[in-house]
């Protein structure tokens, strides 16, 4: 059985609960299908083929780290079209060889990506970095986790 996601705004675990998607008119929950606490992030598939990513706190995503990530959540997601739901708000440091690595990486399956963000700087930066690396699918900024996984379910539906 998953584990609900848990309580501490701060905490980018899978140890707690989130506002339920029933509290949003019109929106349903998805079912849970899977869950992993990987090397730098932690996955957390819905049955609509949604993948929320929690990056670990303080990650420092250079090259290496960033191919690493994106071959673990491919292996976690496994054949077929995905969105991507990226939690950034524990992001350390992203400098460009890692920037380029998750861009370069991004399976052809992926239909879009959300990004949680939660400071007007790394805002800005992503929207540049967005801009300026022609991201190859769909994507968008959010400052919660509820909204980012509603657009999320919203692309599945509307692509997949």
């Amino acid at each position: 059985m998953p584990l609900p996601l848990s309580g501490d705004p701060g905490q980018r675990s899978f140890a707690g609960t989130i506002a339920p998607f029933e509290e949003r008119k019109g929106v349903v929950d998805p079912s849970v299908v899977a869950e992993l606490e990987g090397t730098h992030a932690s996955f957390r598939l819905y049955s609509d083929r949604v993948v929320l990513v929690r990056l670990n706190d303080g990650l420092n995503l250079d090259a290496d780290v960033g191919h690493r990530h994106i071959a673990e959540m491919q292996q976690f997601v496994g054949e077929g079209p995905y969105v991507a739901v990226v939690d950034c708000r524990g992001l350390g440091y992203a400098p460009f060889g890692g920037r380029q690595a998750v861009r370069d990486d991004i399976s052809p399956s992926r239909l879009a990506t959300a990004l949680i963000i939660d400071t007007r700087v790394m805002d800005y930066v992503v929207r540049q970095y967005l801009e300026e690396a022609e991201y190859p699918v769909e994507n968008a900024t959010f400052e919660t986790e509820a909204a980012a996984l509603a657009w999320g379910h919203e692309q599945i539906r509307l692509l997949g």
